[in-house]
């Protein structure tokens, strides 16, 4: 993805635009050996610099991550498709979009009390980051 050093937002824009309603993305976890990537659409929750999210346990997600760990998330919204005839001559048409990436380490929490923690977490509630208004 092209993105153009006069868009990319600071760090309060991109907090600010997820505060406001966007809690679902695209988390992409490198396939088993052999095997492409997995993705999974799952709703998630940003609470300070961590992203807490809860997959059900047959999720084919689970053996791509803990055999590489690495993941990245995909939040994208507010977009719009310019079609050719809008823009000047060669008339290519292009989309319009906001996205944010996160590129993370995933760590997987099995233990009851690890996700009692999570589950008791303040920002876990409906008025924290990425909940409805």
């Amino acid at each position: 993805m092209l993105i153009r050093s006069w868009d990319r937002g600071t760090e309060a824009e991109w907090r600010g635009w997820l505060a406001d309603g966007r809690d679902f993305g695209l988390l992409a976890a490198n396939g088993t050996e052999g095997r492409g990537p997995v993705l999974v659409p799952t709703h998630f929750l940003l609470t300070g610099d961590e992203i807490v999210l809860h997959l059900g346990a047959p999720n084919p997600v689970w053996a791509a991550i803990r055999a590489d760990p690495r993941v990245t998330l995909a939040v994208t919204d507010d977009y719009a498709f310019a079609a050719g005839a809008w823009r000047a001559e060669p008339y290519v048409p292009t989309s319009y979009y906001a996205s944010v990436h996160f590129s993370a380490t995933a760590t997987v929490v099995e233990d009851a009390a690890g996700k009692a923690v999570n589950a008791s977490s303040p920002t876990s509630s409906p008025t924290g980051p990425g909940a409805r208004r």
